[in-house]
C-alpha cells in the first residue's frame, strides 16, 4: 500500500517535505523531516502498531467519540465553532465525565515555567491519560490543525488527542491520534 503523508508547520516559509511510503508488515518506522531554510526543524515518527494496541486506544475513546457524534447529530453543520464547544460541554457534563475546558497549559524552558501558554479546547481526565479535544468548525480539517494538536500532546506529554470537525457536511471529521512517549511516535488510529 502507498501512500503520501504532509504536515505543514506554520505558513509559507516553510517548505514540506513528501515521500511516498510502502508499508510492509512488521514493525518499520519512517521519519518525516521538515526544513526551513536553515537546518532541520522537526521529525515526525510514525509506526505500525500492533493491532491490539489499536484496538485498546480505539476502545479507550469510544464514549467520546459516541458523545462528539450525538453533539453533531443534535447541531448539524452551520453553526459557528464556540456553539459546538458549548454544546460539547453540557453534553460532558450530563454523562458526568470529568474535564477541563480551555484548558491552560505553560509550557517550560530551561526548567522554568514561560509566562507564554497555550489554550486547549477540551481536556477530558481519563484512568489511562488525558485526552486533548479540540474543536473545529472549517472546510476540512488540514495540517495545520494536525500540527497545532500535535504540539500540544507533545507539550504536555498528554497520550491521546482527538481533532473533530462539525462543519463537514453528512457526519462529523473526527481524527484520533496517540502520542507514545517512549519513542516519540504519533499515530492516527
Amino acid at each position: 500500500m502507498k501512500s503520501a503523508i504532509s504536515v505543514m508547520v506554520a505558513s509559507g516559509w516553510v517548505r514540506t517535505l513528501w515521500k511516498a511510503i510502502r508499508m510492509r508488515e512488521g514493525n518499520i518506522s519512517q521519519e518525516f523531516t521538515f526544513f526551513l531554510k536553515k537546518p532541520v526543524v522537526m521529525i515526525f515518527k510514525f509506526k505500525k502498531q500492533n493491532p491490539q494496541i489499536l484496538d485498546q486506544l480505539r476502545e479507550y475513546t469510544k464514549d467520546i467519540v459516541g458523545l462528539l457524534m450525538d453533539v453533531y447529530k443534535k447541531l448539524p453543520c452551520g453553526f459557528p465553532e464556540y456553539i459546538y464547544q458549548e454544546a460539547l460541554e453540557k453534553t460532558l457534563k450530563k454523562n458526568c465525565i470529568p474535564h477541563t475546558k480551555e484548558y491552560i497549559h505553560h509550557p517550560m524552558f530551561d526548567g522554568e515555567l514561560m509566562e507564554s501558554y497555550f489554550r486547549m479546547d477540551f481536556v477530558v481526565e481519563g484512568k489511562r491519560g488525558n485526552i486533548i479535544i479540540e474543536c473545529k468548525a472549517i472546510e476540512n480539517i488540514t495540517d495545520r490543525e494536525r500540527h497545532q494538536l500535535y504540539t500540544y500532546m507533545a507539550g504536555t506529554q498528554f497520550p491521546i488527542g482527538i481533532i473533530v470537525n462539525f462543519a463537514t457536511y453528512d457526519k462529523a471529521q473526527i481524527e484520533r491520534y496517540y502520542l507514545d512517549r517512549r519513542d516519540g511516535t504519533f499515530m492516527t488510529f
